[in-house]
């Protein structure tokens, strides 16, 4: 199910790899798709979860557990799910 912001904008996809968002973005630049990238909203919980276990089974590391959500217009959405998904296979052949 697709839901649909007030701005028109759709959910395409979240990832939490900066190597894949930049190769989804670059899909979507490729094929002239506008987008918009947001931080999704970390919960008290999953920032409670991240300070508990980084700090401590992996101290020394400083990292952020930041999820990006990529958001297309809604008369996009099916052309850049399909541009994601040829990016992705792209992905998988070169591998």
């Amino acid at each position: 199910m697709k839901y649909i912001q007030d701005n028109g904008k759709i959910k395409l996809c979240e990832t939490d790899n900066m190597d894949h968002l930049v190769r989804l973005t670059q899909a979507l630049n490729e094929n002239n798709i506008p987008y918009e990238t947001r931080l999704k909203k970390a919960t008290f919980i999953n920032n409670l979860f991240f300070l508990i276990f980084y700090h401590t089974f992996a101290s020394g590391i400083d990292h952020k557990n930041e999820t990006t959500c990529i958001y297309v217009l809604e008369k996009d959405f099916d052309a850049a799910k399909k541009a994601i998904v040829n990016c992705r296979e792209t992905v998988r052949k070169s591998q």
